[in-house]
């Protein structure tokens, strides 16, 4: 975490940060200030005293404890949190002032023990809470997109003239009937009778009479089989 969120959060803001991550704030504060921790955390529940450390704001640039992170969080601290990270970088700064100012004095080496147990246990708080908070963000995503997003799919079948189904918009066949007028059929039917009647009259006016063509070959027959007279 950097210094610089912590200074954003504790110059104020028009904005706090959502009551879903105040709630998850609230809860990793509460674990690293709760009595597991008792022998770990005593420390650093409340401001340093500066009159037994009256060296300590020369070396600490800025100050702070768990006990006014709470009251920030509560809206009763000089600071308002926007967001989790300027949160997380005031519990930070708890525990790395206690590293800065107790790490060169060899008596105090067990200090910054206990600060730097601290800061793995706040690592892991969290670590928590931004699990708790990308899992409602990853629900929150999958409920809006369902509501939202048009379910796709494939297109339906549609059952085409040779039985066959095929995907997609069914083509409209286009079956056109043309039909001629009632009178004009019957004219057509009229003159075609006609014609027909008079190739059968012209067929039957060429052909020779069968009594005609009968008398011609008896007559043939009868000079042919006349005998020549003698000599």
């Amino acid at each position: 975490m950097s210094a610089d969120a912590g200074a954003a959060a504790s110059s104020g803001g028009d904005s706090a940060m959502s009551l879903d991550d105040l709630n998850l704030c609230k809860a990793a504060l509460g674990s690293l200030t709760s009595k597991t921790n008792a022998k770990k955390n005593y420390l650093f529940l409340e401001p340093v005293n500066l009159q037994l450390l009256p060296t300590y704001a020369e070396v600490v640039k800025r100050p702070m404890d768990l006990g006014t992170v709470k009251k920030n969080l509560e809206g009763e601290g000089d600071a308002v949190y926007r967001t989790r990270d300027e949160f997380w970088a005031d519990v930070d700064q708890v525990f790395t002032n206690a590293c800065v100012f107790h790490g060169p004095i060899k008596e105090n080496e067990w200090i910054v023990k206990l600060a730097k147990q601290m800061q793995k246990i706040a690592e892991r708080e969290k670590k928590k809470a931004e699990k708790k908070a990308a899992s409602a963000g990853k629900g929150a995503g999958i409920v809006s997109g369902a509501t939202l997003k048009k379910k796709r799919g494939r297109p339906p079948k549609v059952k085409t003239e040779d039985g066959s189904g095929a995907a997609g918009k069914a083509k409209p066949s286009v079956k056109l009937k043309l039909s001629a007028p009632k009178a004009v059929v019957s004219a057509i039917e009229a003159s075609q009778n006609a014609a027909a009647a008079a190739a059968d009259t012209a067929g039957a006016s060429s052909a020779p009479a069968p009594s005609q063509a009968k008398g011609r070959g008896k007559k043939e027959t009868a000079v042919k089989a006349k005998p020549s007279k003698p000599k």
